[in-house]
């Protein structure tokens, strides 16, 4: 893992292919997601896709009751949300939820499938990796449809399983740096509805679980990535409940080794900005690098995230190396507001064309 592993009692770090696995024997109101990113070799295009077992915008599994906490966990509700971002535009955002008996997941490998939705996790002779399929309905007739393979660079850096505590959050970061490649396409009931892309770029792969409500464990988490020439850059920003400081992260990813370095906190340095700002300073064995990121352009948002196409420059060793990568501000305690759920629910869970 390198210089330390970041975890606490509540946080939970870890980067394991094998932990990617469902774990269906969690605590009332626990769940899990598993995210795939990538960006373009230019830089230009964006492709993100979360899978779900319960959908985390609307009303905790439950009641809802005792200050917001959930109610027994009696039903998953699965979703599966969809972004294409290309060229300032995003071209295509699309999510839907589903009902239980749509989802199954393995609890011994990576798999999972969400209605005509899913991944798993496979081995070829050109090597290992996630094949993710997206089958979704959009406004108007039409369906976005996703074929994409996410093939193993930097992977499983860290894979020993730890114990998460009561209301813990735990990051797996499975695979840091992957080649991604395939197709999108959307369908409509016209042939000039039909629209092809082909993508090809660097991507990003990780999975979290939480063993409570997303309120019980993290007050704020900013973070984002990039991928540079030889090195792959994660950097977050988190509070825990009870820690009104935080901790900021930077994760070096390359050659397969991951280093953690932790924030300089002083006067000298300054911190997150708000948004998806980022100006921070960091020790490396004595030297300092510094990461610097700012909004290009919004990508995806709901009532308590915001995803960014940011630019994101790393300075270390006296040089400064600059590239576009991705980035979210997430504010868990709006999931706490029962009007924004009814809101959210009066949206739909459905999905939409965005041109």
């Amino acid at each position: 893992m390198g210089k330390e592993n970041p975890s606490s009692d509540r946080f939970v770090f870890t980067s394991s292919i094998a932990d990617g696995a469902w774990h269906p024997e969690k605590s009332p109101g626990a769940y899990e997601w598993w995210y795939f990113d990538a960006l373009s070799d230019d830089g230009n295009e964006a492709v993100s896709i979360v899978f779900l077992d319960t959908n985390l915008d609307g009303q905790p599994p439950g009641d809802g009751t005792a200050n917001g906490k959930p109610g027994p966990l009696s039903l998953i509700r699965p979703a599966v949300s969809f972004t294409y971002y290309s060229n300032g535009k995003t071209i295509c955002q699309a999510k839907a939820e589903f009902s239980p008996e749509d989802f199954s997941a393995s609890e011994t490998v990576p798999r999972c499938s969400i209605g005509a939705s899913g991944f798993r996790f496979d081995s070829a002779l050109y090597g290992s990796g996630y094949l993710v399929s997206i089958d979704l309905p959009l406004s108007n007739e039409r369906r976005v449809r996703a074929n994409l393979e996410w093939l193993l660079i930097e992977s499983d850096l860290d894979p020993v399983s730890r114990p998460i505590g009561e209301n813990g959050h735990w990051w797996n970061m499975v695979a840091p740096r992957c080649d991604v490649s395939g197709k999108i396409t959307i369908d409509g009931p016209r042939d000039r509805d039909r629209a092809a892309y082909s993508f090809r770029g660097t991507g990003y792969h990780d999975h979290h679980l939480d063993e409570g409500w997303l309120t019980g464990s993290l007050r704020g988490w900013l973070w984002g990535r990039a991928h540079f020439a030889n090195t792959t850059v994660v950097y977050c920003k988190f509070s825990e409940i009870g820690d009104a400081a935080g901790r900021s992260l930077l994760l070096l990813n390359g050659e397969g080794t991951l280093r953690c370095l932790e924030a300089i906190e002083n006067g000298e340095t300054g911190a997150a900005n708000g948004g998806a700002r980022f100006d921070l300073a960091y020790s490396d064995g004595g030297e300092e690098v510094r990461l610097k990121t700012a909004p290009i352009k919004l990508i995806e948002s709901t009532f308590y995230r915001q995803r960014f196409l940011t630019s994101i420059t790393l300075s270390a060793h006296g040089h400064d190396h600059s590239t576009n990568g991705l980035s979210e501000v997430v504010a868990p305690p709006a999931l706490r507001y029962r009007m924004l759920w009814w809101l959210n629910r009066l949206r739909g869970h459905g999905s939409e064309k965005l041109l």
